[in-house]
């Protein structure tokens, strides 16, 4: 349905989806919204429209797509990463999205949430850890370069933020799949090569 990621493409600019398969595992990335909080140094969308997110007349597009792709082969297992800009900027379409899922696809079903992990909240964290989202955060180093490449549209650093977010996750459940990503610049590197 190639369709659908054309008039997706047509009515909301910078949304693309894209999938991957194997021989059993259905994968899609679905880009909620290209909305961000963050000002990141190196973001290569800065300068771009970020006002941009699927509305949730989408829902029934984005499943019709994934049923048609289920229809065509077999398949044991569907993963569905959220992300974006920053996906929780349109939590009640991931929300709703993953409500439609659970009613209209018959195989198992895995989520991964593509974060920066500033924007979470109690509500957040616990449909998360319902569903069993595995959860990827991003860091930028410690916190001293974090906060230089990292910092929110007041141009406050985001570090603290993240890991009070973080223990607010395993304080809900400790043994949730958390992921974390450190993004490597040459700032870094620099600072570090004498370690190494």
């Amino acid at each position: 349905m190639r369709e659908l990621i054309e008039v997706i493409d047509k009515d909301v600019p910078f949304i693309h989806s894209n999938n991957i398969s194997d021989e059993e595992e259905l994968s899609f990335y679905i880009v909620t919204t290209m909305d961000c909080n963050l000002t990141c140094t190196y973001c290569f969308e800065n300068g771009k429209n970020r006002n941009v997110s699927l509305s949730e007349k989408y829902i029934n597009k984005v499943l019709d797509y994934i049923n048609d792709k289920l229809s065509r082969r077999k398949y044991n297992k569907l993963d569905i990463y959220f992300t974006g800009g920053e996906p929780l900027y349109n939590y009640k379409f991931i929300e709703k999205t993953c409500l439609e899922i659970k009613r209209k696809i018959t195989i198992p079903v895995t989520y991964t949430i593509i974060t920066n992990g500033t924007v979470l909240n109690r509500r957040i964290i616990d449909f998360l850890v319902k569903n069993n989202f595995k959860i990827q955060i991003s860091f930028d180093g410690n916190e001293y370069f974090h906060n230089l490449e990292r910092k929110n549209r007041l141009g406050k650093g985001t570090y603290r933020r993240i890991i009070d977010n973080i223990s607010a996750i395993f304080s809900v459940n400790e043994e949730v799949a958390l992921q974390i990503r450190i993004n490597i610049s040459s700032k870094i590197i620099r600072a570090y090569q004498n370690y190494i």
